[in-house]
């Protein structure tokens, strides 16, 4: 985040601020196009659920959540 803000710092000497903007919004969305294309592809596997199946617990009394 520092690295970033001094970038946007420097550039902000050369560059408008909606240049700015709209380059750190493209190079941020490529965070979501990596995710969803490893999501398509088949790159990221639902985990193993672990744990106890709820219709195996027995409970006693009056249920407080």
């Amino acid at each position: 985040m520092m690295i970033s803000m001094m970038a946007a710092g420097i550039a902000s000497q050369y560059y408008s601020p909606r240049v700015i903007g709209a380059v750190s919004g493209a190079l941020s969305s490529t965070t979501a196009v990596f995710w969803a294309w490893a999501h398509f592809a088949g790159k990221l596997p639902e985990p193993r659920r672990d744990g106890v199946d709820p219709n195996e617990v027995e409970v006693h009394g009056e249920q407080t959540v």
